[in-house]
């Protein structure tokens, strides 16, 4: 019987999660709607990663980097939503890009275990001499 409860109270947490975010979703589209700028899009573009929805993130992040230009930040979201995609060849090419823009940069190091982890052969810039 208890494993009953906890598995409905595990399934009443996600289900107040997933509502949370669908909230939050509606206020980051409102925001944008009413005051559409780069971060009000970039908050966009994370609400919808954070539901789910994957496509149209994608096309908010390369929307702001065609409006905006590149930044190694809105590249890393692009890269982690095509992985999501499962687009292996525009993820590697967005994690190379966030590495050559801030080779030092925290993020750059983050994309550089990303891509290591694809792909054995790469070597992170921690593990050269």
């Amino acid at each position: 019987m208890s494993n009953i409860l906890f598995g409905d109270a595990k399934a009443t947490a996600r289900a107040a999660d997933a509502t949370q975010k669908h909230r939050e979703l509606a206020q980051a589209r409102a925001r944008f709607e009413e005051n559409p700028t780069r971060e009000t899009q970039t908050a966009l573009a994370t609400a919808l990663f954070d539901v789910g929805r994957f496509e149209e993130a994608e096309r908010l992040l390369r929307d702001i980097i065609a409006t905006y230009g590149e930044d190694i930040q809105t590249l890393y979201d692009l890269a982690f939503t095509l992985k999501n995609l499962k687009q292996q060849d525009e993820m590697r090419k967005a994690f190379m890009r966030v590495v050559e823009l801030g080779p030092r940069h925290p993020l750059a190091r983050s994309a550089e275990h990303e891509l290591w982890m694809m792909d054995p052969a790469f070597v992170p810039s921690w593990m050269r001499r």
